[in-house]
């Protein structure tokens, strides 16, 4: 690994301020395609993840799998994190590959609900979609993360969504054997229903 990899892991961040002022590049990466900030990400290393994007480390850098590093601070839930990173300009919508999960998909798969606050309130997009055509409200409920489709749903996600392949939320829920997820959905189905016939 690079000096300036070994120090950010490492969470030396004067160091890393030096190595940049010695022209230490912050494009290198690891054979995963990791750069520095990536790393500090992935350990929950802030202070260094500071300096960093402070020194102008790409925000939006891609891993070998188009990974950025808010997808891995949304994998990880770390709040402190995703909120340094969206401040200081971080894509809150980029798609990895090739799956095209967003940071919000992950965190909805992980259960990270105010982590999932964080990335709506900052412009993430509650019906974008994955490769599969699987929208977060997807990924919560077949992960069983009954906590992330309530909110998901009272932000406005719909219930009746369908995947590439006819699915919705509640048929995931359903089959993967998670019956909170399914209560919920069923509730928020029926709830649509009425709605729409009372208008």
């Amino acid at each position: 690994l690079e000096p300036l990899m070994l120090a950010a892991i490492n969470g030396h961040g004067t160091m890393c301020e030096l190595l940049i002022r010695k022209k230490a590049s912050m494009e290198s990466v690891d054979s995963r395609g990791d750069t520095a900030l990536h790393r500090t990400t992935i350990l929950g290393l802030v202070a260094v993840a500071d300096v960093l994007i402070s020194k102008s480390a790409n925000l939006d850098a891609r891993s070998n799998t188009g990974s950025t590093p808010l997808h891995y601070s949304a994998i990880r839930g770390n709040t402190t994190m995703c909120e340094l990173l969206l401040a200081r300009g971080a894509n809150p919508v980029v798609h990895d590959e090739p799956f095209g999960n967003t940071p919000l998909h992950f965190a909805a798969m992980e259960g990270h609900t105010p982590l999932g606050r964080i990335l709506i309130n900052r412009g993430a997009k509650f019906d974008s979609r994955t490769s599969f055509g699987d929208t977060p409200l997807h990924d919560a409920a077949g992960y069983g993360q009954t906590a992330f489709c309530k909110m998901l749903l009272r932000r406005g996600a719909d219930p009746f969504v369908q995947s590439n392949k006819s699915k919705t939320p509640l048929h995931y829920a359903t089959t993967r054997g998670y019956p909170q997820c399914v209560a919920l959905l069923e509730a928020a189905e029926s709830a649509a229903i009425e709605q729409a016939a009372a208008e």
